[in-house]
């Protein structure tokens, strides 16, 4: 949810999300960490490394802005929108 991400492809993700299976949870704790007794899973969030290409993608900053209907809609679509709302603004001028 952070920036988006949730809805943007694995590429395009600034915050990556790791679940820990159980093996890794006794690997870091040793047996007996408890902390998956009820059975959810533990997830660690991550902010991608500087080098990684998502910084230079300008799609991964445009992303956080767009919703999920908004990716759905074609190029015509989205061109007659911007227009209607440039359109709507400059009657909001007069």
């Amino acid at each position: 949810m952070v920036l988006a991400d949730n809805q943007k492809p694995k590429g395009l993700q600034f915050i990556t999300q790791h679940t820990l299976q159980t093996a890794e949870l006794n690997t870091l704790f040793g047996a007996g960490h408890g902390l998956d007794q009820y059975g959810q899973s533990v997830t660690s969030y991550q902010l991608s490394p500087n080098q990684a290409a998502v910084w230079q993608s300008s799609l991964a900053y445009t992303g956080i802005y767009e919703t999920a209907g908004d990716a759905a809609l074609s190029d015509d679509e989205r061109q007659s929108e911007k227009t209607d709302a440039n359109w709507q603004v400059s009657l909001s001028g007069v």
